[in-house]
């Protein structure tokens, strides 16, 4: 291996370190020809982690004329004519410390919208010396890794307790600090 290449690992696997980020701090890469292998953003964020979440899951049909899908909080506002015609929508807050919701179409995990959907995410099962009274945000997270990849913005709303964002695509979501 290159010493250039081992220095880049040594950069990553501090930067995971300090961050504390699970990162794999090996000699092998991520391939990035692979779609599913996630990637370490170097300013990714540290995720808010409260007491752990009981798991629990919603369905809703959706259709064109647009729809909410609620569960534990958490809220899904689709707009009309976000959907084509009829969608089968799954959330899920599985048995974890993050924050997180894993959100499907159609039982796929990948879904991108006509028209850009509200979601809001719930972080009142957190005691109030745990959450910041301002800076939270969502990120887009890897559902199997948990890791931190994409970030989606939000407005905190610390009366109702939770982070609203706007997306035109579905995925795993964690609030993050």
């Amino acid at each position: 291996m290159g010493q250039a290449r081992q220095q880049w690992i040594g950069v990553l696997c501090g930067l995971g370190a300090a961050l504390l980020i699970p990162a794999a701090c090996s000699e092998s890469v991520s391939d990035p020809s692979d779609p599913i292998a996630p990637a370490v953003v170097a300013d990714a964020p540290r995720l808010l982690t409260c007491a752990p979440a009981r798991p629990v899951s919603a369905r809703g049909l959706v259709g064109r004329a647009g729809g909410r899908l609620m569960m534990a909080g958490h809220t899904m506002s689709l707009p009309v004519s976000a959907v084509r015609n009829g969608t089968s929508f799954t959330m899920t807050v599985p048995a974890s410390r993050l924050v997180e919701v894993n959100i499907k179409a159609n039982g796929r995990e990948k879904f991108a919208f006509d028209e850009p959907v509200t979601i809001s995410i719930s972080y009142a099962r957190c005691a109030p010396d745990e959450v910041p009274e301002e800076g939270l945000t969502v990120w887009k997270i890897d559902p199997r890794t948990k890791v931190p990849l994409k970030p989606m913005g939000g407005v905190q709303d610390p009366v109702a307790r939770t982070v609203t964002f706007v997306t035109d695509s579905l995925s795993s979501y964690a609030i993050a600090n």
